[in-house]
Formats: structure tokens, C-alpha cells, sequence
């Protein structure tokens, strides 16, 4: 690791929640949960401030959310407004520098080797940051910042002063700040790895920190080894600004209103979804070689399936034919939750297939695309769906799915 390596993660604080309070004043110092939709079984995606001190969290559901905080106000999520404001909050981060790696809707990562000398200049342009956020996109608005010297360290430290804060963690830091620390607080850790860990006899960050890196590699394979090389400040991925230039999935989900295993109305879900998701993919000018759906049941089991497709597709048609497939088989428990995410995305090349009807395709999807893009996304739709008045309201990422434009 070079000592003179500096880097910036800078995460906006509830940001949903907080850009509602930000456009709407009397929402200020309230309790406010974002939800993907208003009915009980909905769920909360993002939460202010206020309404954390309740306990509200992420993922949980609107009724769950309204007997522990009765006052809380919810909302629709509105991701217009949310990419709308990322993009002024990606415009001030790259005024400061060319090498901004845009992690997701509301953080990014800041290279400031080269340009902060120390960790008291980084420290400087960090306040300028919260400043001209406040000054010149909303006063409402805040943010966490950590700076360190590879990115991993950076973005744990963003975590550790919530909401506001501003955190550097040094070289000489790594000895005693990961003691007593639980697994999960770790980026990159969740309960599987955890338990994974702990059958290994790692109970913490600590203990991790210290163990042998050929160990955590025979154990875990490489990403064991990349662990140890995060906590112990060895860079392993470096901030890239290209890195999110081709979204690695573009997918839709849904909490359904009507729990059900009526298979013709998870059919035509599951079209509407893939209908979306197939928009947003050709918006970028991409196409998918590989497809993922699945669904939860009430009887807590998941079933997910991806495979690879016959070739690229484009095609709103095409691909929803691909993702129908999940349903060869009988439903036997009622369905709460369907999701689609194309995957293996390439850019389209505009050289079409001389045995296909491809050119046929691709105008009429250009045509498709510009109606429903002026006047309403299911203003066009296949006949199958067009007395189907479901519509799952339009979603929006954390993490890299979305390109931004600067």
C-alpha cells in the first residue's frame, strides 16, 4: 500500500427520505418512510432520520412500520426526483475530481491521490463537499464521508458516523479499530459469510484481521484472501470511474398486493416487470445474453433461476418469453414477491441477423419506446396485458445497476 493513497466514499444520509424532506418543508424533522407502494404488505425503502429513532428500517413492511411509529408519514417512491438530484450530487463531486467512481444512486467513491497532499487537505474538501451540497443543491441535504487509503477502508469509514459525519481512518488505525467488532459490519459480510466464518473460529473483525491470509484463501477461496487484504489496508480494487459505465443487471421486482398462485395473473406480472426492465435496457443502448427470475413464497422458500439465452436479445417480446419460462412448472404455494434482472449485458452493435426479422424488431421497438417514453410507459403493451390494470410502480437501485450521465 502507498501511504500517500488517498480515498473519499461519500454516502448521502437516508437520501430518499431526506430529497422528500428537501422538496417538501413540512416534511422536515418528521418521521417519513419511502415505500415501493402505500398498501400494509408494501415495504419501506427508505427512511429519515426520524423515523429511524422508532426503529423503521429498510425492507420493512408499511403495517410493521405503522404500529411501531403511527405517526410516520409515507410516500411513494418518486425515482424521477431521486435520479434528478444524484446527478447535481455526481456534478459537485466531479468538479473536484476526474476519478469518481459513482457506486450507486446515492454514494460514490473520490480518488484524491495527487491531488490532497495529506490527510488535513482530504479532510478540507470534504467539508467544501457538505457545503456545496447544502449551498447549491439543498440545505436538507446531508452526507457521510470517510477517507482513508484504499476504498474498502474509505467506505467502512463513512459508516461509522451516521448521519453527517466525517471519519479518517489511517494506517495507524488498523490496530485497534476493528476490535470488538461483529463480522457484519464489515462491507462485504453478511449473515452466510458470517456463519461461514464462525465454523472457521473467526468471531469477529479482530480475529479476522489477524488470521492467516493462506488460511481465509484455502477456506474461502480468493474473496478469504481479499477480506484480510481489506482489513489489514492492502488495496485490492482501487477507485475505477469506468467501472460503472455498463450496469452489471437491469431488473425489476415486486411485493405483490394479491398473495396468489393464479398462475395466468404471475404470468402477466412477470410480463409487465420484464416489460420495464427490457425499456430501461434498450434506453441504454444495451441487450442481454442471460436472464434471472424468480419468486418468494409465503411459505418462505425462494426459487431462483437464471440461464443463458439463445443469443442477445433486445427484443420486449423475445425476453419475455425468455423470463415465462419460469413458470413451467405447477405453483404450488401462494406467490408474495417476483423479480427479473437481465443479465450479461453487452452494447449493441446495430449489426443485425440476415435470417431473422431483427430489422423489423428494431424499429418497432424504437417506435414502442418513443410513444411510451412521451406519453406513459404501458401506453403501449402486448395484447395479453393490455385489460390488466396491475401496474408495479417503477424501482429504483442501490447498487450497480444504473448508469448515470453527467
Amino acid at each position: 500500500m502507498k501511504g500517500e493513497d488517498i480515498i473519499m466514499h461519500v454516502d448521502m444520509n437516508s437520501y430518499f427520505a431526506t430529497v422528500e424532506q428537501q422538496a417538501n418543508p413540512l416534511l422536515r424533522g418528521k418521521p417519513v418512510g419511502v415505500c415501493a407502494y402505500l398498501s400494509p404488505k408494501g415495504c419501506i425503502i427508505a427512511a429519515s432520520q426520524e423515523a429511524k429513532k422508532f426503529g423503521v428500517r429498510t425492507g420493512m413492511r408499511v403495517s410493521e412500520a405503522k404500529k411501531i411509529c403511527p405517526q410516520i408519514i409515507l410516500l411513494a417512491n418518486d425515482p424521477d426526483k431521486y435520479r434528478f438530484i444524484s446527478r447535481q450530487i455526481f456534478s459537485v463531486l466531479k468538479k473536484i475530481s476526474d476519478d469518481v467512481e459513482v457506486y450507486s444512486i446515492d454514494e460514490a467513491f473520490i480518488d484524491l491521490t495527487g491531488l490532497a497532499k495529506d490527510f488535513n487537505v482530504a479532510q478540507a474538501i470534504a467539508k467544501k463537499i457538505k457545503q456545496t451540497i447544502r449551498d447549491e443543491i439543498g440545505s436538507y441535504l446531508t452526507c457521510s464521508i470517510g477517507i482513508s487509503h484504499t476504498r474498502w477502508l474509505a467506505k467502512f469509514a463513512s459508516e461509522e458516523n451516521k448521519p453527517d459525519g466525517l471519519t479518517i481512518i489511517t494506517q495507524q488505525d488498523l490496530a485497534n479499530i476493528f476490535k470488538d467488532r461483529p463480522l457484519q459490519h464489515a462491507w462485504g459480510i453478511g449473515r452466510a459469510l458470517e456463519c461461514r466464518l464462525q465454523l472457521l473460529g473467526i468471531e469477529n473483525l479482530y480475529q479476522l484481521q489477524h488470521s492467516s491470509p493462506s488460511f481465509l484463501q484455502t477456506n474461502l477461496g480468493w474473496y478469504g484472501y481479499y477480506l484480510w487484504c481489506h482489513l489489514n489496508g492492502i488495496e485490492v480494487e482501487g477507485v475505477d470511474a469506468q467501472r460503472n459505465q455498463l450496469p452489471k443487471s437491469i431488473g425489476h421486482s415486486y411485493c405483490l398486493p394479491k398473495i396468489t398462485n393464479d398462475k395466468d395473473y404471475l404470468v402477466r406480472i412477470m410480463s409487465k416487470l420484464t416489460w420495464q426492465a427490457a425499456s430501461r435496457m434498450r434506453s441504454l443502448n444495451l441487450q442481454t445474453g442471460k436472464i434471472s427470475c424468480g419468486y418468494h413464497n409465503v411459505a418462505g422458500q425462494t426459487l431462483f433461476r437464471s440461464w443463458k439465452l439463445p443469443r442477445y436479445l433486445y427484443d420486449s417480446v423475445d425476453i419475455i418469453k425468455q423470463a415465462l419460462l419460469l413458470f413451467t412448472q405447477p405453483i404450488i404455494s401462494k406467490i408474495n414477491f417476483l423479480a427479473v434482472s437481465l443479465n450479461d449485458l453487452v452494447f449493441r452493435s446495430g449489426q443485425l441477423s440476415f435470417f431473422t426479422d431483427e430489422i423489423k424488431k428494431s424499429n418497432l421497438n424504437k417506435a414502442i419506446d418513443t410513444v411510451n417514453n412521451k406519453f406513459g410507459k404501458f401506453t403501449l403493451l402486448p395484447g395479453s396485458l393490455i385489460n390488466f390494470r396491475e401496474f408495479p410502480p417503477d424501482r429504483i437501485g442501490f447498487r450497480k445497476n444504473i448508469r448515470y450521465e453527467s
